[in-house]
């Protein structure tokens, strides 16, 4: 409901009243940040003018010494204001553009009405500089939580002392940029109304931004949930997760503020090119950054000089593009298998047989030669340091071999210099001989100690490879246990084993070897983190979150995931019960999210249709064009031109967003290369899985490449049956549908696939192109 005149008039007079507060405080930290950075600049001068000093005595070093960590430590204050000032005007800037984007005014219990609280929500607090009363309340605030939990009428927010309840008595919502208000408006009703569907129909961008200002009440309590260490957060396709999961980074950085910093945070991301998309949400939030990485980074990090692991984009490319056969099937059995809790089961046993027999080990060299044998080290491990844990014995072997190192250094640079010395070919004096053998031996021992150190002498490539060399040994680990019959496991023994030979481990088994090789070796856990929070969570099996779990053991998660969207070949995740079991009942809890605010009300019914049992998936009221199914003739170059069309189309009426969906990379080449032939405007860019950069204005991707993604319009270049025609594959289509805002066009040539042709006919238009031949 728009505002009168009269408080139009008002909110704009507040508005350059806060204004001229925040230019009055940028004014003051922007001094106070050059006065400290001169200061800064100041110690360190005379800190360098003192390390320079020619100290003649002891006594003058000593004197010198203690003056340069008394002024270090001055430096490290003076450092630290500044960076808290420069922090705080940065916090400023962003505020100055749109300082607040919401009001509510709140009469608490008991009190008249002339004390009802007017309080105005933004990105971050702002204190009056004389009266240090609030202006603006950060939205991670606990008072601003009612702006997005409740209508007009009863409200409450929780303090220390308990909650505060009262009367919610108006709630206005702001639009501000540039420190104008473009848009101001009343609404009784929770954020969903006239500024959600503004914000809505805006356009995509190329980098996510954050949703503060249209935050739903479902999506505020993931945010602000804090009753389950292991918080898993089921939500249909277009529900907000990842933008909710930063959104939460943002409160949790605020709420602990003094105990957690950005840097004890970690997002697991699906690739490099969604970090990219999401890399300006918390700066925008006046945040830093939280570290990022892939589950595929950290696997290469630590088995990178073993083998070369495959990432799961190669594994589903493989799988997406093999022919129909005995290897497509022995292939499908292994994923199915490696990524099941059965076999997560069966490592574990292996892992117990290891204690006492066939660990794998490698020969410490000297140079090129041996130096111990893989027979003296399995004598150390299973002998001497036999009754300890398993990464104990590998620390005492370490001990041990280093030890003797500096006699095997002493000797081997006597028979070095022996042999200099009796050989015309070394030049110099017996003092020159000496310095040269000794440092030619000491890099070979540096190299070896290097090699110690990091457990090279395991190797968990062999160690992991005899479990499929060995049909006796692999059912010695499944005695009893659920695992495939003879013959299936002959075939998946058979394809692991040509592909190890190629000196690639399937993606399929680097989570298994990664889980074996950190238990052999001890885990490495990252004990100063206190936030995981893993993005597209259907995809990651039993073993990787086994591993998640001992590699951070002191940090809470966050996991967001749809399973509608668990695209990964062979890996059927139907359900989070085996989380709960694995991180206990207790300790963690689901949360639904249903309403879908990505696609306009036409496409969110669409797509659902195609998902079995009927999902609840709702949609928020945004109309729009219904999906079209375009009929192609035969001739794939008449589909082409037509797609080539519409792309330049378009372009030309302003559609900043398109993406142009295919099945797999190979045909993402082949389409992107026929549209730039059919006349597609030349800015159409391919974008493929190493690509670190999201460019977002015109673009071919594969589908396991969109995930996460979002755009004005999709072009789906071949929906037939002979294109998507495995039930295996649904998930897969949907996800590609799924990633339109706006527009949806799916091209077909010959019956469309099964998904679309069990549609009613009410939910899309149908075109069909004419032939030119």
């Amino acid at each position: 409901m728009s505002v009168s005149p009269e408080e139009q008039r008002f909110e704009e007079a507040h508005l350059s009243g806060v204004i001229r507060e925040i230019d009055h405080q940028m004014a003051k930290y922007g001094g106070i940040t050059q006065e400290r950075r001169e200061n800064v600049i100041d110690v360190r001068k005379m800190i360098w003018e003192e390390m320079r000093q020619d100290n003649a005595n002891w006594s003058n070093k000593i004197e010198t010494a203690g003056d340069v960590v008394a002024n270090s430590l001055e430096l490290a204050r003076i450092e630290r204001g500044y960076l808290s000032a420069q922090s705080a005007l940065r916090k400023l800037g962003l505020l100055r553009s749109s300082p607040y984007f919401g009001r509510i005014d709140f009469l608490e219990d008991g009190a008249n009405p002339s004390q009802t609280e007017k309080i105005y929500i933004g990105l971050s607090s702002l204190l009056d500089d004389r009266t240090l009363e609030p202006v603006i309340f950060d939205w991670r605030s606990p008072i601003a939580s009612m702006y997005y939990d409740y209508t007009l009428g009863r409200a409450k927010y929780a303090t220390p002392e308990g909650h505060v309840e009262g009367e919610l008595l108006l709630k206005r919502q702001f639009k501000i940029n540039g420190g104008l208000i473009q848009l101001v408006f009343d609404s009784g009703i929770r954020i969903g109304d006239d500024m959600l569907q503004f914000m809505l129909g805006k356009s995509s961008d190329e980098k996510m931004k954050s949703i503060v200002t249209t935050i739903q009440s479902e999506q505020n309590r993931v945010i602000r949930n804090e009753e389950y260490p292991v918080l898993i957060v089921q939500g249909a396709a277009g529900s907000g997760k990842t933008s909710i999961a930063l959104q939460r980074v943002a409160y949790l950085l605020y709420k602990y503020r003094k105990s957690i910093q950005a840097d004890q945070m970690i997002l697991f991301s699906p690739n490099p090119l969604f970090s990219d998309y999401i890399s300006n949400v918390l700066p925008e939030l006046g945040e830093d950054n939280m570290r990022q990485t892939t589950f595929q980074d950290f696997a290469e990090y630590r088995l990178g000089r073993f083998i070369q692991p495959q990432d799961r984009y190669e594994q589903m490319e493989t799988m997406l593009t093999a022919s129909e056969g005995p290897a497509k099937e022995a292939a499908a059995a292994g994923i199915a298998y490696k990524v099941s809790r059965n076999y997560l089961d069966a490592i574990r046993r292996y892992l117990e047989l290891l204690a006492s027999e066939s660990i794998c080990f490698d020969p410490v060299p000297y140079g090129e030669q041996p130096w111990k044998r893989e027979e003296e080290l399995s004598e150390l491990f299973y002998g001497r340091f036999g009754h300890h844990q398993i990464h104990v014995r590998l620390e005492r072997m370490a001990e041990v071999l280093l030890a003797e190192l500096p006699e095997l250094e002493d000797r081997q640079a006597k028979k070095l210099f022996r042999k200099m010395m009796n050989h015309p070919k070394y030049l110099g004096t017996e003092e020159e001989l000496g310095i040269m053998s000794k440092k030619q031996v000491r890099r070979k021992i540096a190299a070896m100690a290097a090699f110690i150190k990091g457990f090279r002498f395991v190797n968990p490539i062999t160690t992991y490879r005899q479990l499929f060399e060995s049909p006796e040994l692999f059912r010695r680990v499944t005695a009893g246990a659920d695992a495939p019959n003879e013959t299936v496991w002959e075939a998946i023994r058979a394809d692991t084993l040509s592909k190890l030979d190629t000196g690639k481990v399937p993606y399929e088994d680097v989570p298994p070897l990664l889980y074996l090789f950190e238990t052999i070796t001890g885990w490495n856990s990252f004990n100063s983190m206190r936030h995981v929070i893993l993005d597209e969570a259907q995809d990651y099996s039993p073993f990787q979150y086994e591993i998640i779990r001992r590699l951070f053991p002191r940090s809470k998660l966050t996991l967001l995931g749809d399973l509608n969207q668990a695209i990964q070949p062979h890996m059927r995740i139907e359900s989070y019960e085996f989380l709960e079991d694995l991180y206990g009942k207790d300790q963690t809890g689901i949360m639904r999210l249903t309403k879908s605010y990505r696609s306009t009300a036409e496409i969110v019914e669409f797509t659902k249709a195609m998902l079995p049992g009927g999902e609840a998936i709702e949609s928020f009221s945004r109309s729009g064009s219904k999906p079209i199914l375009i009929q192609a003739p035969d001739r794939p170059e008449e589909g082409y031109r037509h797609m080539a069309d519409t792309l330049r189309s378009m372009q030309a009426q302003g559609v900043p967003t398109i993406a142009v969906i295919c099945k797999t990379a190979a045909e993402s080449e082949q389409v992107h290369r026929a549209l730039l032939e059919a006349g597609a405007p030349d800015s159409l860019h391919l974008i493929v899985k190493e690509e670190a950069e999201f460019r977002n204005a015109l673009v071919v991707l594969p589908v396991y490449l969109a995930k996460g993604l979002e755009f004005d319009t999709v072009l789906i270049p071949e929906a037939g049956e002979r294109h998507y025609g495995s039930e295996e594959e649904r998930k897969l289509f949907y996800t590609a549908c799924t990633r339109a805002m706006n527009g949806l066009l799916l091209y077909h040539t010959g019956a469309v696939n099964r998904f679309l042709a069990e549609l009613p006919s009410e939910l899309y238009q149908e075109a069909k192109l004419a032939s030119h031949s």
